[in-house]
């Protein structure tokens, strides 16, 4: 490992700014390095150098204060640091005369910190941390970030939407039963086969104006809302919520590159403007009102799955009634599952997807639903 020398080598400083070079490319990351050194810090900082163009290594920025405001000398961060990367890096400490202007010299975005808040990066990083913060949501004007930023109003929307536009959303698997010793399929020999064929239709077919929607109603302790946790429940962050309370901005939030699903447990139409949902549910185009926002025209062609304990007199109406499969669900003894691993599990060598297919990011072990705490979905 290769360290620049000057004269103040041996002094103790409390800051340190510094860069790391000639890491081996895609070796570590940001969050590596952070992890590494956050118990020595009150501020850390760690990202990326984006004014580097070596294709070959990657060169970290690291700014950092002493814990407790403490100094250190340069030797113990340096072999704190040897014994990180035990490679041939070239580390260089930077001049600091002031750590604001520092902290604003960081332009990757995907930064790991502490100690400090989004507002001291500078401007483009600051959005994108904002952006990032939202995981998929939309922007709120009252949130004290956009209120302490409001002269960046129109900016910090546009980098919203162009940082939602680009997350990607895990891909949805479908469901295969166990086998049992004859060779057959384990099926529930209930309600829960209709949720299951349903989902899987959705995932391997994708859309279709003719295709129904499910509603799933009965007694109140049969599970339904549990059977449907179990089988999407690590994909919470794509379940589209209609604003059931707010008729006018039901839809606000819809984005097809973020949602893949639509569970609403308790679903009450009585808020909603009833033509606006018919035409929602046909996967039809329709006009959307954002709050603070231009209203845009958008299509809902993902599954939508309602949960309620008796049918609604919305249902009276033809044009909603024939958008859904109903299915009855009873809770008997002998229907009780202990562990539902025991009957599905995730095909994930399936490829063919048809649901959001040019939104999916193919990720290690997409649907892991299986992984989730099985120990309480007993009922």
């Amino acid at each position: 490992m290769a360290w620049n020398v000057s004269p103040k080598r041996s002094s103790a400083y409390k800051n340190f700014y510094m860069s790391i070079g000639n890491v081996e490319r895609y070796k570590f990351t940001s969050q590596s390095i952070f992890d590494l050194l956050s118990d020595y810090c009150d501020l850390l900082i760690v990202g990326k150098d984006k004014t580097d163009k070596n294709n070959f290594y990657d060169v970290f920025l690291i700014l950092l204060t002493i814990r407790g405001g403490l100094k250190q000398k340069r030797s113990s961060i340096e072999k704190i640091l040897n014994d990180f990367f035990k490679d041939t890096v070239t580390v260089f400490h930077l001049e600091l005369k002031n750590l604001r202007r520092a902290i604003k010299s960081f332009a990757d975005e995907d930064l790991s910190w502490k100690g400090c808040v989004a507002n001291d990066f500078n401007d483009s990083i600051k959005r994108l941390i904002y952006a990032k913060g939202l995981m998929g949501k939309q922007m709120n004007i009252l949130d004290p970030f956009v209120q302490s930023n409001a002269r960046q109003f129109k900016l910090i929307e546009q980098t919203v939407e162009a940082y939602n536009s680009k997350v990607f959303v895990n891909r949805l698997f479908p469901f295969k039963y166990v086998l049992d010793e004859n060779g057959l399929e384990k099926k529930f020999g209930n309600w829960r086969d209709d949720v299951v064929a349903f989902l899987n239709d959705w995932i391997i077919n994708g859309w279709h104006y003719k295709k129904k929607h499910l509603c799933l109603f009965g007694d109140s302790d049969s599970g339904k809302t549990t059977f449907c946790n179990a089988l999407l429940g690590n994909y919470d962050h794509q379940n589209f919520l209609i604003g059931i309370n707010e008729s006018k901005f039901a839809f606000d939030r819809w984005n097809p590159f973020l949602f893949t699903h639509c569970i609403v447990d308790q679903f009450d139409f009585s808020e909603l403007d009833i033509n606006t949902w018919k035409i929602a549910l046909e996967g039809a185009p329709f006009k959307i009102n954002r709050k603070h926002k231009t209203s845009c025209y958008g299509a809902i062609q993902v599954p939508i799955i309602l949960i309620c304990n008796k049918r609604k007199k919305a249902f009276d109406d033809p044009a909603i009634y024939n958008s859904f499969k109903f299915v009855e669900c009873s809770l008997r003894e002998n229907e009780k599952i202990d562990n539902i691993k025991n009957y599905l599990y995730a095909d994930e060598d399936f490829k063919d997807h048809k649901l959001n297919r040019n939104n999916y990011h193919k990720s290690k072990k997409a649907n892991t639903f299986l992984q989730i705490q099985v120990q309480a979905l007993k009922f």
